[in-house]
């Protein structure tokens, strides 16, 4: 008696990691983008169908609802692509047949089309809530210290722009940390460079050695104080933290001598300057006359930054160990806002409750609460930043093209 095979079964992968941004400010869907892996198993799949649902109707949303929809109610994309990134048109609806727009909260679908007889398509899980709103929209600068080169990323969807200053442009060595100074243009401190170099915001081109009249040594972290002058921190031998005219570039003095290889610099509401100092561990505290007050805080293994939040509490990248440490406005300590990362450095705040963070080892962008220090996502994963160490918001560039 002859044996009959049993059929095959056919399983439709489903698409995976799936992000909605708000990433632009038409009030329409063209405000929207998409980004997404493939399904592992594409050889029955010959399209995936994008979706934009109200946040509060996603948990009813079906196969069948998906199967339903109007062609203006949704967005087709071959499934020959094995990464997804696209811009939805600016005509496209909601699953409701709604205009897509400002001061709703949406997540979007993702359905893998079946082109074999009988088989069901498959839905993806929704994408984390977005509330599509007015924004201001800006591109991340980050220092990366073994390529000599500032990297630009997208500020919404951490993705990767290229190099707005090239690898060694105009000497660039080793860059600890980056600022935009008063005129908007890019100033970037290079360890090994004798001076502070500036970079035109607008095309990434060397334009100058900006500071001068003083050669820096191992210079590091840099801010610009309440006086409104440029102080830039320097190691080795020098140890000593030096000011700058912000507005010319021009030496005003030695501000601080005698530390032991400052690595971050901040003040708080009275004026006085914080130092981190870290070959000692510790966070100096000085007058505003650059005279030293005390040792605010000790016992942190390698301190390279210092800010302080709205409270007034002080928070501290403690490098090797890989936390952001966190000491009331006197200086006793609280439990470390965030921990597990392999070395960091650099920070900035996104204006949405949310704390970037480089982590120097791992050549990542991290996105946490800034209130909790909870884990939001890995922003940037990494692939092309190599020991990122010092990140700023500044103009956006729209360079994003698919």
């Amino acid at each position: 008696m002859g044996c009959r095979e049993k059929p095959e079964e056919i399983f439709l992968g489903v698409v995976d990691v799936l992000a909605l941004f708000d990433v632009n400010n038409n009030n329409n869907a063209a405000d929207l983008r998409v980004i997404f892996y493939g399904a592992s198993n594409v050889s029955h799949i010959y399209a995936y169908r994008v979706m934009i649902v109200k946040s509060d109707l996603m948990a009813s949303f079906s196969v069948a609802d998906a199967e339903a929809l109007n062609p203006q109610e949704f967005f087709e994309i071959s499934s020959y692509y094995s990464l997804v990134k696209v811009y939805l048109p600016e005509d496209l609806l909601d699953t409701d047949g709604d205009s897509i727009t400002n001061n709703q909260e949406y997540v979007a679908f993702v359905m893998s089309r079946a082109e074999a007889a009988g088989v069901q398509s498959q839905l993806s899980s929704p994408s984390v809530p977005v509330m599509m709103e007015e924004k201001e929209l800006r591109d991340i600068y980050i220092s990366n210290r073994s390529h000599n080169s500032v990297e630009l990323l997208d500020g919404v969807t951490g993705e990767y722009l290229g190099s707005f200053v090239g690898r060694n442009s105009n000497g660039l060595t080793t860059p600890r940390d980056i600022l935009f100074g008063p005129d908007g243009h890019l100033l970037v401190v290079g360890k090994y460079n004798d001076a502070v170099k500036k970079f035109d915001i607008d095309s990434g081109t060397f334009i100058s050695d900006f500071t001068h009249g003083f050669s820096l040594s191992e210079a590091s972290k840099a801010a610009i104080g309440p006086d409104s002058m440029l102080y830039v921190g320097q190691g080795g031998l020098a140890g000593s933290v030096v000011r700058f005219n912000i507005q010319t570039g021009a030496f005003v003095d030695e501000y601080i001598t005698g530390l032991s290889n400052p690595t971050g610099l901040a003040w708080d509401t009275n004026g006085r300057l914080y130092v981190a100092s870290y070959n000692t561990g510790e966070v100096w505290l000085y007058h505003a006359d650059g005279t030293p007050d005390s040792v605010f805080v000790s016992g942190i293994t390698g301190p390279v930054d210092i800010w302080f939040d709205k409270a007034g509490d002080m928070f501290v990248n403690d490098w090797p160990v890989g936390e952001v440490k966190r000491y009331s406005a006197t200086g006793e300590p609280k439990a470390a806002l965030v921990t597990g990362l392999s070395a960091v450095e650099g920070h900035a705040y996104n204006g949405h409750g949310g704390l970037m963070l480089c982590d120097v080892g791992q050549g990542t962008i991290n996105l946490y609460d800034s209130a909790t220090g909870k884990p939001l996502s890995n922003f940037y994963m990494g692939g092309v930043l190599e020991n990122p160490n010092s990140i700023v918001f500044g103009p956006n560039k729209n360079m994003l093209t698919y």
